[in-house]
């Protein structure tokens, strides 16, 4: 889970200066990481 939370800070301070094309799917990868996340939550919770 740490390195999902580094790719989302890296976005953060990075967005401003890479191409919209590279970003844009960047945030979709993002997206689906952050839906991981909460699947691997619900899981840990209910194990």
């Amino acid at each position: 889970m740490r390195f999902s939370v580094v790719i989302v800070w890296a976005s953060k301070i990075d967005g401003a200066i890479w191409k919209p094309t590279f970003y844009e799917t960047i945030k979709i990868q993002l997206f689906h990481v952050k839906q991981l996340n909460q699947l691997c939550t619900l899981a840990f919770a209910f194990s």
